[in-house]
């Protein structure tokens, strides 16, 4: 039985996708552009809660009409993120190659990185819309699977993963019981795997530097580079100003698997992280500065001393 509430959100999600689809790119941007400016500022407490993150990263480089204009541009950008998704029907090969850019020696690093047949996993930063450009590698060839979080609406969840699935990618939750086991699967038989990496642990495990301070992260994603022998390469995307979209890709990062799993795992953490935090830092306006697993915001009980 659905909550009233789940109700409620699926239908707006399917009164705002029905729209979108039935209106131009541009114009269904345009309203999203309407409804972020007026929406955000009925949410005060989700705009102050982002505008003291922003200040937390870049406050000494920031003016305080900068820092506004950050959490406006990064509002916006999650809007238009949304109605892109929800508009993943219309995402064919042909609208790939006409509304993305990427540079040859940026796709030569995937490209090589799968010519090792170890499968290829992607860091990846909630920056852009980095949700279409996993949709787009699969029109591209490139067989994708996601690692996602399960929405708390099980409307909503269902409702994406079958936009998702409809153009041929896999989705693996991220509290599958068998998570482990399906990527290595996966990897081995040559996808592409995208997870998310600037999530906050859920539990005590690294203490990293990232963003200017401490972060409470997953190893992961290195431990699953080291059981599957795959490389894991830091990506990203980025919304240019005519709207569309440049996929960047960083140096793959090898795994060793001459030492222990838990050491090399936390290496390849460490090693994935700075060239996503430049990216966050040059693009904070297309940043998700409003999740609720803040990366920076710290466990319970994680101490005052990183140990590093």
């Amino acid at each position: 039985m659905y909550r009233p509430k789940h109700l409620a959100e699926y239908a707006a999600l399917r009164i705002v996708g029905g729209t979108s689809n039935a209106l131009p790119q541009p114009a269904a941007l345009g309203l999203g552009s309407l409804y972020a400016w007026a929406s955000l500022r009925l949410m005060p407490a989700k705009r102050k809660r982002a505008r003291r993150r922003v200040q937390q990263v870049l406050g000494d480089q920031l003016s305080t009409q900068e820092v506004d204009q950050v959490v406006e541009g990064a509002f916006r950008d999650l809007v238009w993120h949304t109605i892109e998704v929800l508009r993943t029907r219309k995402v064919s090969r042909d609208w790939i190659e006409k509304n993305t850019v990427f540079d040859s020696s940026d796709i030569a690093k995937l490209d090589d990185a799968l010519g090792l047949n170890r499968g290829v996993i992607i860091a990846v930063p909630h920056l852009a819309n980095w949700d279409l450009a996993g949709i787009g590698m699969e029109q591209l060839g490139y067989p994708m699977t996601f690692i996602m979080r399960r929405q708390n609406n099980p409307l909503l969840d269902q409702y994406l993963n079958r936009l998702r699935q409809q153009v041929g990618s896999d989705v693996i939750e991220r509290d599958d019981p068998m998570l482990l086991r399906k990527a290595i699967r996966a990897l081995k038989a040559g996808r592409v795997i995208a997870i998310l990496v600037d999530l906050r642990a859920r539990q005590p495990d690294l203490q990293v530097p990232f963003l200017g301070s401490i972060a409470d992260l997953s190893r992961g994603v290195g431990i699953m580079s080291h059981m599957a022998n795959s490389p894991v390469l830091p990506a990203f995307t980025t919304r240019l100003p005519d709207g569309r979209h440049q996929w960047h890709f960083r140096d793959a990062v090898m795994p060793d698997r001459t030492v222990p799993r838990n050491d090399d795992a936390e290496r390849i953490v460490k090693e994935i992280l700075p060239p996503l935090e430049s990216a966050i830092r040059s693009w904070p306006d297309q940043y998700f500065w409003f999740n609720k697993r803040w990366v920076l915001e710290r466990l319970p009980n994680a101490g005052a001393d990183s140990g590093l």
